[in-house]
């Protein structure tokens, strides 16, 4: 039975000396090798953009471009290609930088055809394996990187599930969670949040109220004005919000912004009494953004305020309730129209 022929394996030889390429040539030939001669560094790399060999053997000594450059350059472009330095025994310096930088061995000029063999031989297998495990973690990364992306997408629908969960036993916080955490992506971006950390301030302020779950409806949508029992009750959501989410998020930027979001900067807040800069930086920012839609949303034991008054109201407890470069920042937003309100 005929079958295919078995493919060559291509080696490129660069050096400047006519007599060394043709020997070269000579030998790998012999041992059925597909072999292309160059004469310098620079056609090694014109030759290597549109052609991958499976090894390279470089003389180290070239006048246009050094032996050492070339390894440079196929080092970064073609990871798994392996490179042989070859040389004369007087630049056995300029060997021990090739190997440094990661030659798979060297020869020594004039080199007899049994070392090439060997040596040849080996640098293909250990390109192999390289190449083989350069797209193994590749393909492992992707799987990950998928992997990565379910799991936050099915995250993100646990809390809008927790989300819905809430607002349907309390009518008067629809869309607020959604509304603090706008505001506070705007509020963040503008007091120079770095992008990686504005995600987990998003996520903070979606959830801030999440442990209302835990308080009884008779508390959570009474009409008129709570006693001091009740309020005790009602000031327990932050931890309770804490403890639930705690199971599944291990970002303590989230959870201290859940936790903390009802501290004031002067401390007398709950549920922790913090102060000033002690307050969790999320915890803060939340603070005056879900304080903002609190004053401007109908309340059962209140209505809204107006905008001017609301503005009023927060610059009267900058010092006291917000933090006051947070409030100025978020006053300037406001009257930029840059918070939709």
């Amino acid at each position: 039975m005929n079958g295919k022929p078995k493919k060559r394996e291509k080696i490129l030889v660069v050096d400047d000396d006519k007599y060394v390429l043709q020997t070269f040539k000579d030998f790998l030939s012999i041992l059925n090798y597909d072999t292309v001669t160059v004469s310098s560094g620079v056609k090694a790399i014109e030759y290597l953009s549109n052609n991958t060999p499976e090894c390279v053997l470089i003389d180290m000594v070239m006048p246009d471009m050094s032996g050492l450059d070339l390894i440079d350059y196929i080092r970064i472009n073609f990871p798994y290609i392996s490179f042989i330095a070859v040389s004369a025994v007087s630049e056995i310096d300029v060997i021990k930088t090739a190997m440094q930088k990661g030659a798979y061995d060297y020869l020594i000029k004039p080199v007899k055809i049994t070392d090439l063999a060997m040596t040849v031989k080996r640098a293909i297998e250990r390109g192999k394996l390289l190449k083989e495990n350069i797209e193994y973690k590749n393909k492992l990364e992707q799987k990950v990187n998928e992997q990565t992306r379910y799991i936050k997408k099915m995250f993100l629908r646990a809390i809008n599930a927790m989300i819905k969960a809430l607002e349907a036993r309390d009518h008067y916080t629809e869309g607020h969670s959604e509304r603090v955490s706008n505001f506070s992506v705007i509020l963040g971006k503008a007091m120079g949040i770095e992008n990686n950390n504005i995600n987990n301030l998003r996520i903070a302020a979606l959830l801030h109220d999440i442990g209302k779950i835990g308080i009884k409806d008779k508390i959570l949508s009474k009409p008129e004005g709570l006693n001091s029992h009740e309020r005790s009750i009602i000031m327990q959501h932050p931890l309770i919000g804490e403890r639930i989410l705690r199971y599944f998020i291990d970002n303590q930027d989230i959870l201290k912004g859940v936790r903390n979001h009802h501290e004031r900067y002067d401390g007398k807040g709950y549920p922790d009494k913090l102060k000033g800069q002690d307050i969790p930086l999320f915890a803060r920012i939340i603070c005056v953004t879900d304080s903002f839609d609190a004053l401007k949303t109908d309340r059962p034991y209140r209505t809204s305020k107006s905008i001017n008054e609301i503005k009023t109201i927060m610059e009267n407890e900058s010092g006291k309730q917000f933090d006051p470069e947070i409030i100025k920042v978020f006053l300037k937003l406001i009257d930029e129209n840059k918070i939709i309100q």
